[in-house]
């Protein structure tokens, strides 16, 4: 904590800890990370559920948690970072823009 260097090891360290868990479950895809955010799609909830399982076993101390999409009328949907992903029932992915609902326009002046 607070060296130059701690934020370099982080990132390959958790890299390690991907390729391990990806290594086991080639069918994921898409798969992509943003800092401490993970999106990937799986073939169902019990591939998703044996991911998280993986991605949780070789260290004691870290831990993730897994958020599943929610069933709307156009298919699946998940808010992430600032989009909505929703999949559709043929598979396909789309994004928009979200806002929280609790974020509000306020800004503070100097």
């Amino acid at each position: 904590m607070g060296s130059n260097i701690s934020g370099i090891l982080a990132i390959l360290f958790l890299d390690r800890l991907e390729t391990i868990a990806l290594s086991l479950h080639l069918s994921i895809s898409p798969y992509r990370r943003y800092v401490d955010d993970i999106y990937l799609q799986t073939i169902g909830e019990e591939m998703a559920d044996q991911f998280h399982h993986t991605k949780n076993n070789p260290h004691p101390k870290l831990k993730s948690e897994i958020e599943k999409p929610e069933i709307t009328p156009n298919g699946l949907s998940l808010s992430l970072l600032y989009f909505q992903v929703t999949i559709s029932k043929d598979g396909k992915s789309s994004f928009e823009l979200y806002q929280k609902s609790a974020k509000k326009p306020l800004f503070v002046h100097y």
